[in-house]
């Protein structure tokens, strides 16, 4: 029980209806029994460290294995002895009273326990085996779109193009589900890890390139200049006189984006210059509120993952 199916002495206890520290004590006798008659066993042991050098990711595979190591060296045993040999080996590894040192097991026979106690369920007693089990919980972990993109940016060690991150971030599958555009927005949400190095291209940080500005952040430039929201048209010829940008491109920026709103007037200003929606009044300036669809478009955003809270108060902490 303890062994084969990873139940505490308390779980233990109970289906034997004794307690928890009588289970311990029989725990103990074995214990000193091995130790009595570890010589009788040694040999065994000693001989399949020498010969296992194969990995096992199945109690079949290990079995498998260790019978046919054995009939290598004219030993005779069975599955059942096999089945045996697995089950001590883990028990001494599981018993060991030497909590912060390796166990004997470990010491004198480290290959063949540690392809023992990887075995599901693991004997994470085992320090080898304690990290294939945390090794393996890595990388099956569900990453945030942040960690992806940082993962597959180091891996490649190079800049690339948001739409190959999000290419090989699918491939990846560690996620539940995928969302292109939620790791869009993780890229341009974590200025302090990603970088925009040309036209929808990343790099990290760490790796000391210079951030480009993007489309909006040259909008929201020319807006902090004007000190009110312009036209479209308006926007689009100070854009170019920085950038060249298609109208459509600019278009789907302010309209998009939740950096901007438009407002009644048909105008299109900074989210930080909006009065909260509950303190408008009829008496609000046209160009302070904003038009229905810009409002849709704004929860729309904020499901598709952009920190608009943030966004306001890094406009509002830039003045």
């Amino acid at each position: 029980m303890r062994v084969d199916k990873s139940m505490t002495l308390e779980e233990i206890g109970i289906h034997f209806n004794v307690t928890r520290e009588r289970i311990r004590q029989i725990e103990r006798r074995a214990w000193d029994q091995f130790n009595k008659h570890k010589i009788i066993i040694t040999p065994i042991f000693d001989l399949l460290e020498r010969n296992f050098k194969q990995g096992s990711e199945s109690r079949e595979d290990l079995v498998s294995i260790t019978t046919g190591i054995l009939i290598k060296n004219d030993c005779v045993a069975d599955k059942s002895d096999i089945e045996k040999i697995i089950l001590l080996t883990r028990a001494l590894v599981l018993l060991d009273p030497e909590l912060n040192k390796s166990s004997y097991v470990e010491k004198h026979w480290p290959q063949f326990s540690y392809f023992v106690c990887k075995i599901n369920p693991p004997v994470t007693r085992h320090y080898k085996a304690a990290e294939a089990v945390e090794e393996e919980k890595e990388r099956n972990r569900k990453l945030s779109y942040k960690e992806i993109a940082y993962q597959i940016l180091r891996n490649e060690a190079q800049p690339l193009h948001w739409s190959e991150i999000a290419n090989r971030a699918y491939h990846l599958n560690r996620r539940d589900s995928f969302n292109s555009t939620a790791l869009y927005n993780a890229l341009m949400s974590h200025p302090q890890i990603f970088v925009r190095v040309d036209s929808g291209t990343y790099a990290l940080i760490e790796w000391g390139f210079n951030q480009v500005d993007t489309y909006p952040d040259i909008i929201a430039s020319i807006l902090k200049a004007s000190k009110k929201p312009l036209s479209a048209d308006a926007i689009y010829h100070r854009v170019n006189e920085i950038r060249p940008v298609k109208q459509s491109t600019l278009i789907m920026s302010l309209d998009m984006h939740p950096r901007f709103y438009r407002s009644l007037e048909k105008t299109y200003g900074l989210r930080v210059w909006l009065p909260p929606r509950e303190k408008q009044t009829l008496r609000t300036p046209e160009w302070r509120v904003e038009d229905s669809d810009s409002y849709k478009r704004l929860e729309q955003a904020s499901q598709r993952g952009y920190d608009i809270e943030n966004m306001i108060q890094e406009d509002l902490d830039d003045g």
